[in-house]
């Protein structure tokens, strides 16, 4: 019978596999360990009372599979995974001027513990072990004075993995999505060498159509409807970044530049989104407009906001994959 690991498990060795720290504070060493010295071990269940290692990181689910805490909406559902993870090191000098080292080497592990955490799990890492809309942790002292015993310094940290699902698979997800400047069909006078990810983009709208023109031809006030012609707008929200500025036709500061031949370029932006079918596919929107208006916002308690507002010259298509 084939062996399927607990969620703690994947978690313990995600740790253990990329934990770098060296001595004092290296992780076990089972094939070649070095006499007198104390490693780092790593466990995806508690430790046995009085029976714990000097140095440990314990990883601990509340429900070993699937996302123990649910919030149910009509549509969609919020699910979240939620971990506890404890560091253990007993300080083994009698030296109380040496104390202060010791809570550097728990600083330390904790400091790599949220680097791993970070790297593997966070909802903006390329792409994230699992589809994750929000991380939180938080950290909480647990160290133990004890008269006439060597202190334990521990730490815990409450880690939560947030992501929004369907009950039906074949919904795509908006919070995953990528906002990317398509080179190959794009204007411009300095375009870049290939795609560009716009990674700080959010609130992508489009509206689009043919609008109905209503016009009263009998005394009954009830219009008769004449077709227009096709218009849309497109809006873009993204926190700005330094590499998102520049001289090429893909940064926001040229991106509704006038060309040589007096008109502002066509731009082509691809959105992608995901599903969660058991072979996921993928839905591309691609939209042509022109740049309008740019709107800068940095507000004293928010990231420097940038908008884009463009005018979409012909329908987007949507593809899936």
């Amino acid at each position: 019978m084939s062996y399927t690991k607990s969620s703690a498990e994947i978690l313990r060795d995600e740790l253990f596999n990329n934990w770098s720290l060296s001595d004092p504070l290296e992780k076990v060493n089972e094939t070649t360990p070095v006499s007198g010295r104390q490693y780092v071990y790593f466990f995806d269940r508690a430790q046995i009372v009085k029976n714990e290692k000097a140095k440990a990181l314990v990883v601990e689910k509340i429900v070993h599979e699937g996302d123990e805490n649910r919030v149910v909406h009509p549509k969609f559902i919020e699910q979240a995974d939620i971990y506890e993870i404890t560091l253990y090191l007993r300080v083994t000098s009698v030296n109380p001027d040496q104390f202060d080292v010791w809570l550097l080497n728990m600083d330390n592990m904790a400091a790599e513990t949220i680097r791993i955490l970070k790297t593997v799990y966070d909802p903006t890492s390329q792409p994230p072990t699992g589809v994750f809309f929000q991380a939180s942790s938080d950290w909480v002292n647990e160290d133990i004075y004890t008269s006439g015993a060597q202190p334990e310094l521990r730490r815990r940290l409450r880690f939560r993995l947030t992501r929004i699902a369907s009950p039906n698979p074949e919904v795509f997800e908006g919070f995953g999505g990528v906002l990317i400047f398509d080179v190959s069909t794009s204007q411009g006078n300095n375009l870049p060498a290939s795609d560009y990810i716009y990674t700080e983009a959010y609130n992508i709208q489009s509206v689009y159509g043919i609008p109905q023109i209503a016009e009263p031809i009998t005394s009954t006030k009830i219009p008769v409807y004449f077709t227009g012609i096709f218009e849309g707008r497109f809006n873009c929200d993204m926190y700005l970044k330094s590499s998102d500025i520049g001289n090429g036709t893909h940064q926001i500061n040229n991106i509704g530049n006038v060309l040589a031949n007096g008109e502002v370029g066509e731009v082509v932006l691809l959105q992608q989104y995901n599903n969660t079918e058991s072979n996921s596919k993928q839905v591309t929107v691609t939209t042509k407009l022109k740049i309008i208006s740019s709107n800068l916002v940095g507000n004293v308690e928010q990231l420097l906001q940038f908008s884009l507002v463009g005018e979409i010259i012909e329908y987007p298509t949507l593809v899936v994959a």
